[in-house]
This record gives C-alpha cells, structure tokens and sequence, in this order.
C-alpha cells in the first residue's frame, strides 16, 4: 500500500499542478490579448491565486506536499526489524527534496528577497532533471512491464525540464508554457496509472508483468493520455477565451456609457445627451 501512494500521491501532486498552470497561463494569455496588452504577457513558475493574493500557495504547497511524502516514504522505508531496505524510497525521499526545494525558492521569490534573476525556473528545472536521473537508475533487475512504464514516465520528466529551459529563455512564449504543462499533466495521470498497473489496491487483479498483450497495452494507453491532455487544454482555451471576451466587452461597454453625460437643456428643459472624452469631463460637466 505505501508503494501505491507512493506513486499516487506525486501523481495527484503533478495532476493539480499541470491543471492549475494550464489555466492559469491560457487566462494570463486572453486577458492580455483581448485587453490589447499582448506586448505583456511572460511567463512565470508559479501564478497567484486571487483569493490568497497575500499568500504563495503554489510554493507553500509544494513544501507541504513533499514534506508529507518525505515522511511516508521513510515510514514505509523499514522492515519488522527496524532496518532499511527499500531504497525506492530513498530514491523518492530524493525526487521530493528537489521539488520541495523549489517550492522554498518560489516562497522567496513571492516575498521578494534579493535573488538573482530565474533562480526559480534554475531550481524547478533541477527538480525535474534530478527526477529524471533518479529514475534512470531506478529500473535494474525490473520486470519488462516495469521497465516500459517507468521508460515512459522518464520521456515526460525530460519533456518538462527541456520545455522549462525553453519558456525561462523565452518568456514571452505562452506555447512553451502549455508544453511544460502538457507534458507535467501526462507525468501525473501516468504515475497514478503506474500505481494501478505495478501496486493494484486490495481487490484489483494484479497484472501479469510478462504478458505481451500487457506491453502492447500500455503504450496504447499512454497515447491515449497524451491525446486527452491536448483536449484539457484545448476545451479550457475555449472555455477562457469566451468568458473573457465576455467579460472584456462588458468592461468597454461600461467604458463607452460613462462617456455619456445627461445634461439639462437650459433652453427648454429637455434632457439631452452629450458625447465627451473622459478627460475632458470637467469642461462639461
């Protein structure tokens, strides 16, 4: 069981995370773009969360996260006897510091100590290259179903440290952001999968590691994730796009009606209407 939340628990992790970027990024994107701002628009590690606006919760979720699995995967680390032996989880104990390491870095940030310049997106590439590292060595003596999956899960690891590179070169770029995003997102869903697949809960059959149809499956299946992370992102641009369009020509009608003053006719008391620029108000009014 402390194996299955081992894989469970960096997959909600990276699952939430991928989602709450992937919003976040699309929103930054339109709002800049519908507001004609597109020369504003960069890209950053971590987006703020309206309503804890005083508050870093991507990075203090990050250090609570990996803190937790920290102390599962020691807990978990011995046997009856009191003495260490699995050393996956000392390898996991590993992958959790480096992330719970960036979260540290983005809560500085967010209270502005004097660090150089990208220190954040260094330290978040770290996190994902030492993952990749970690799991490398991770697969001697595996089984061929075991070898395969956790292949897959190292072709996600390096998708997002090359992507984070690219966005912290490229800031201005909301398409390398997603691919960081996109390829967390598959990382996520496939560490949970993994969970199913190698460390099944009590009740669920177990698979046969050496069966062929097995490994012809799992592919197939990882394709298949990779398609439904390209359809998240495409239903949430189109869900943002709208309501901020929506929203944008709410605010410019609002706009456009204060440029309306009615002023009583000293003529014949009639009301009439009078365009006038805002800066001008004084003038008329």
């Amino acid at each position: 069981m402390g194996t299955w939340m081992g894989h469970v628990l960096p997959g909600t992790f990276f699952v939430g995370f991928a989602l709450w970027w992937i919003y976040s990024i699309l929103y930054r994107y339109y709002k800049c773009r519908f507001t004609h701002q597109e020369d504003n628009y960069r890209n950053s590690v971590t987006f703020p969360v309206a309503t804890f606006s005083n508050l870093p919760v991507e990075g203090i979720i990050k250090v609570i996260v990996t803190g937790v699995g920290i102390i599962g995967e020691v807990a978990t680390a011995f046997d009856e006897h009191g003495c260490w032996v699995h050393w996956g989880n000392a390898q996991h104990i590993s992958m959790y510091f480096f992330f719970g390491f960036s979260g540290v870095m983005d809560v500085l940030y967010f209270y502005e100590f004097n660090l150089p310049p990208n220190l954040d997106y260094a330290c978040a590439g770290i996190a994902f290259v030492m993952e990749y590292f970690l799991f490398a060595f991770h697969l001697h003596g595996r089984t061929p179903l075991d070898v395969m999956v956790h292949t897959f899960l190292m072709y996600t690891i390096l998708g997002a440290a090359v992507c984070g590179g690219l966005e912290a070169a490229h800031r201005t770029s909301p398409i390398l952001a997603l691919g960081r995003a996109y390829v967390v997102l598959i990382q996520g869903v496939w560490f949970i999968h993994i969970a199913f697949i190698l460390y099944p809960p009590l009740g669920m059959a177990k698979w046969d590691e050496e069966s062929h149809e097995a490994m012809m499956f799992v592919p197939l299946a990882f394709s298949w994730y990779g398609a439904g992370a390209l359809i998240i992102i495409l239903i949430t641009a189109i869900f943002v796009s709208i309501s901020l369009r929506r929203e944008t020509a709410v605010t410019t009608n609002l706009g456009m009606n204060i440029k309306y003053e009615k002023i009583n006719s000293a003529d014949n008391g009639n009301a009439r209407f009078v365009a006038f620029d805002e800066s001008s108000e004084e003038d008329v009014l």
